[in-house]
């Protein structure tokens, strides 16, 4: 076996290759320094733009799903159905205040009853027999 299939194997599936030295590429040191940056980032990205995870997967990269729902809300599914939303608390808040601010209170059920003081039908029934 060579080499560099130790390497490959050895290597993490989501690890990019190793990267050449600025100068194998012709580059300065700045405008390598840049393509690096902009590689790791885009796949960090691309980790964080993951908004379906599964019950293991989020157990597993939990502080990775915390981060993600900073950002936007992140669905964690069980035996693939949807089963928890992770959402950020800034975006909870948001949501708890409009439920509030929409649904009525109880005060205001208990006025929205009728009040005619009408007469209610009564449906004929036979009482039960009582032992006393």
């Amino acid at each position: 076996m060579k080499r560099s299939e130790i390497q490959g194997a050895l290597r993490a599936p989501n690890r990019p290759p190793p990267i050449a030295p600025p100068s194998a590429y012709g580059l300065t040191a700045i405008a390598s320094a840049l393509y690096i940056l902009a590689r790791f980032s885009s796949q960090n990205e691309s980790k964080m733009a993951e908004r379906s995870w599964s019950v293991q997967d989020a157990k597993n990269r939990f502080s990775e799903v915390v981060e993600a729902a900073r950002r936007s809300p992140q669905t964690v599914t069980k035996h693939g159905k949807p089963t928890v939303v992770v959402v950020d608390v800034a975006e909870y808040e948001r949501l708890q205040q409009l439920e509030r601010a929409t649904a009525p209170s109880f005060a205001d059920v208990l006025l929205a009853m009728p009040q005619d003081d009408g007469d209610f039908s009564r449906d004929p029934v036979r009482m039960r027999d009582v032992e006393l």
